[in-house]
This record gives structure tokens, sequence and C-alpha cells, in this order.
């Protein structure tokens, strides 16, 4: 049985053990400090959704990287994995997650911006808990995990992980939707430099392919909904037109303003050749950047319920365009040519790169690298369960 010594201030905990101790090292009081591990046990009592504090892990400080799984073996009623110092790092790493956690889904969605990614000969599909503290924070983590289910059926009891020899690599049934055409702006350069400008521009550029301008939809209705993938940023509920559609358009007017001053051009035959009840004239533009302090304080007011929804999903993301005409948020990794994938029992898709022969031999499996969980406008709904799945490799 391992214990949790948690000190007077539960931020400092000292983890020993009164079994097994021929498996760990004889210095394993001094080694198995680790700082704000109190917050991982807190997590782990007190979340309604049973989530593991996989970030709790992440956010903590150690001198061996080992010890940000070793250190919170104690919350454990019976440890999946034993300290062994010898193994390498991204072992340790792998072998934990596939031990403790039996939902598969949890494991993917935990998965880091590659920026971050510090530890070396780790599968992609593996957490890197040696990065610091998850960017972007999981959907799941906000209550969004029940509320999509793009590759979840509840009639399909079929087992998400298929057998293989490495295991290194994970297998599962998976059917690729689409491909990214084109990234546009991240959540900072949306709502800090002209990134909005940019991103509408490139959205008119492809309208054409657009879904939405298919079925007789305004494609800036779908954009500022794909924002904030549809959400309010806590829970499965529902972004509302009324509310964030207005707040969109009080923040798109300060962004083209902003960008206007510079490049005023632009905006202006963007504005009149993209017309939507979601966007403001060319004349409110004008109107605004005439205004005082007080109109822009009162337009930030009117902003912040969207800016709220926008903040919880979309930071730490990128915005993309699809081959088949989908409006879609990703990692801020996401590139042009990557592939849009659903996984048999996920509710969200994933972007994931193709590795290796862009061309599999015939009856050969596709081999792929995970770059995140992602949103895309007309998949989430398990609209393309009707396919075939095939089998997947993500290394």
């Amino acid at each position: 049985m391992l214990e949790t010594f948690l000190s007077q201030n539960n931020r400092d905990s000292v983890i020993l053990t009164n079994t097994a101790p021929s498996k760990w090292p004889e210095d394993v009081t001094r080694r198995l400090k680790f700082l704000r591990i109190a917050r991982a046990r807190f997590a782990l009592d007190n979340n309604p959704l049973n989530e593991p504090p996989w970030n709790s892990i992440r956010e903590g400080f150690c001198i061996n990287p080992r010890d940000k799984v070793y250190s919170v073996l104690g919350i454990f009623a019976h440890p999946p994995v034993y300290p062994d110092y010898t193994r390498p790092v991204a072992d340790v790493y792998r072998d934990f997650v596939v031990t403790v956690e039996s939902s598969l889904d949890v494991i993917l969605y935990m998965k880091e911006n590659l920026s971050l990614k510090v530890t070396p000969n780790l599968p992609s599909w593996v957490p890197d808990f040696a990065a610091r503290a998850q960017e972007p924070i999981p959907w799941t983590y906000l209550g969004a995990r029940f509320a999509y289910r793009a590759g979840w059926s509840e009639a399909d009891t079929s087992p998400l992980r298929l057998d293989h020899p490495d295991p290194n690599i994970l297998a599962i049934h998976g059917i690729e939707a689409d491909t990214v055409s084109h990234v546009a702006a991240s959540y900072e350069e949306l709502t800090q430099a002209d990134g909005l400008l940019s991103s509408l521009g490139i959205m008119h550029l492809v309208s054409p392919t657009l879904a939405a301008s298919r079925n007789g939809e305004d494609p800036v209705s779908t954009f500022w909904r794909t924002l904030t993938a549809n959400l309010v940023g806590a829970g499965p509920e529902r972004v509302r037109p009324e509310l964030h559609g207005r707040g969109f358009r009080v923040l798109a007017t300060h962004c083209l303003a902003r960008s206007a001053d510079s490049d005023p051009t632009t905006v202006r035959n963007l504005l009149e050749q993209v017309q939507s009840p979601f966007l403001p004239s060319w004349e409110e533009i004008l109107e605004y950047t005439r205004g005082g302090n007080a109109t822009k304080e009162k337009a930030a007011e009117e902003a912040v319920i969207f800016l709220d929804a926008l903040r919880a999903m979309f930071n730490g993301r990128r915005i993309f365009f699809t081959e088949a005409g989908r409006i879609g948020i990703g990692p801020e990794g996401v590139e042009k040519g990557d592939r849009v994938v659903v996984l048999r029992g996920m509710r969200f898709p994933f972007v994931m790169r193709k590795v290796g022969q862009e061309e599999e031999e015939e009856g050969g499996n596709s081999r792929y690298s995970l770059v995140g969980h992602c949103f895309a406008e007309g998949i989430m709904e398990g609209e393309v369960l009707g396919g075939e799945w095939l089998r997947l490799e993500i290394e």
C-alpha cells in the first residue's frame, strides 16, 4: 500500500511505501518530493466527471522527470507501476497512462501542443508530463467531454484499442473525414493582431467550397460558432446568436477598426464582399473609429460574453479550413495537408499527420502521428459514421 503524506501547507508531499520495498530505490523519500500534489489529490476526489488529475501532474516541479509519475502513485489504491529509474522516461509515461487510464479518449485529449514537447522518443499519443501545464486545456476539462459524438455510438461496443506487437504504436479504427487545405489565425493573432481580417479573407477566398455556402447558410455564422466549438465554454450548452453572435459582431467591429488604421482598403473591400448580420458595415467601422473611450468601453462590455467562450474554447488553438469546405479549430501546430480523422469511440475528431509513404500499399495500414483533438462543423454529430472503419496506426 502506498501512502501520501502532505505537509501542513498542503503543497509539498513525500510518498512512502510499506510494501514491495525492493522495487523502490533507497533514496525514494528524498526523490519523490513533488510540489502541489495536494491539488492532484483534491482533483481526483472532487471531479464529478472522474477525470484524472493529469494537468496537476504537469504543474508540479521535480528534478527527475520520472517523478512526475512516480510521485503521484500514492493517490491510487493499487499502484499501476513501481519506480524504476533505469527505464527511459518515454516508457515510464507510456506504461503509466495505458495502465491507469482505461478511457482511451482521456489519454488522447491530453495531447499538448507540439511546441511544448520536451521528452524525446515519446509516442505522439502519449501525454508529455514533463511539459509545462498543458496548452490548450482539453475541452474535456471544461465539461465538454460529452457534448459531441463524432465517432461515438452507444450501440457500438467494439473494443477501441486494437492489438499491436509494438507498445509504442496505438492501433485503432478510424475514418479520414477530411484534409486541411488552409490554416488561419491562432487565438493570440485573432485577438491581438490582424488575425480576424486575414481569417475572414481566407474564408471569403474559399467561400464557394464552404459547406455553409452550398447549403444557403451564412458562412460568418458558421465561422464565429466554430471559434467557440459552438459551446459556451463549460458543459454542453450551445452558443446563442442573440448573445454570443452579438458579442462576436462587437469584437469584429473593434478588430476590423484596428486593422483599418493601417489597411483601410482591404477592410472596406472585405466588408463590401462579405455581408452578414454578424459583421459591421464599413460605415459602422468609421463611426466606431470616431467614437471616444466611452464607445469602446461599452463595446468591450457587450463583447465579453463571446470573449469568455472564445478564451475557454479557442485559446491555444488555430482556425483551419478543409478541402471539403469545413471550418474548424484545432491545435496551434495544425498544418496544410493534415487529416481530420474520426476515431472509433471518440466524441471529438482529431487532427493527424500522415507519416511514411503518402500512398499506402494495398492492404496496408495507414500510419499517423497525433497532432491533437479538434472541432470541425459537419462531422461532430456522427455524420461520417456510415463510412467504413479502417485500421489506423498512431506512432
